[in-house]
């Protein structure tokens, strides 16, 4: 098994998605816990450009409802991810 986390402070929630789905490509996941702030509104763009960062739309996604606690400094936009192969 490989793992890899990657993390972002982009604000456009496509673009976010993309960055964080090119990093995990690498590993080519089977999984990705998903974990972002609720500043990104527009959930169906993040997930749209992880999913086309991925290049793989069987990925199975667990989480994307919650926030990361301590992550980041407070109101400042971002995700974290981590992939499992």
């Amino acid at each position: 098994m490989r793992t890899l986390s990657t993390s972002t402070t982009l604000v456009d929630p496509y673009r976010a998605g993309l960055a964080l789905g090119l990093e995990l490509a690498a590993i080519q996941p089977e999984v990705v816990f998903l974990f972002c702030t609720a500043h990104y509104a527009k959930w169906d763009e993040l997930l749209e450009g992880l999913y086309d960062g991925l290049d793989d739309a069987s990925v199975q996604l667990i989480g994307a409802t919650g926030t990361v606690s301590g992550a980041l400094p407070c109101g400042r936009p971002g995700g974290l991810r981590f992939g499992v192969e």
